[in-house]
């Protein structure tokens, strides 16, 4: 069943990922939501989430922007806007009511958001070039 519905997601996801995108969510368990929209060439955008209730939003216009996300827990949520190029942003959650929001605008930005415990809450905007971030919780 749980290779049904990563099979079935990745389908629904595949007419919003363009030449030289990818957008890959895995979701294995129930009350998950992963919402990817890529604009440009060579975009990288992986979700893996398990437990209940992730969401995920994400937005890449540009080349070559990376995004990888795990959730683990419950009721953890991220929203990502990479407007640029070559940019990357990492968000790992683990515990529940987390929420990370990354805004990139520019190139060749970097930013890493960790939460491990509950109700965590972390805001990160990059504009210009060359940023650099990293937020644990």
């Amino acid at each position: 069943m749980n290779a049904r519905l990563a099979a079935l997601a990745a389908l629904l996801w595949a007419p919003l990922a363009l030449a030289g995108d990818l957008a890959g969510p895995e979701l294995p368990s129930a009350g998950l939501s992963a919402a990817v929209a890529q604009r440009g060439d060579g975009n990288t955008m992986t979700a893996s989430q398990g437990g209940r209730e992730q969401h995920l939003s994400a937005s890449q216009r540009g080349r070559r922007n990376q995004a990888p996300v795990t959730q683990q827990g419950s009721a953890n949520t991220v929203e990502l806007q990479q407007n640029g190029n070559d940019n990357a942003a990492t968000v790992i959650q683990a515990g529940a009511g987390n929420s990370a929001f990354i805004d990139q605008q520019g190139s060749f930005n970097s930013a890493r958001v960790e939460q491990y415990g509950h109700d965590a809450s972390a805001r990160v905007t990059q504009t210009g070039n060359g940023k650099r971030a990293m937020v644990i919780q």
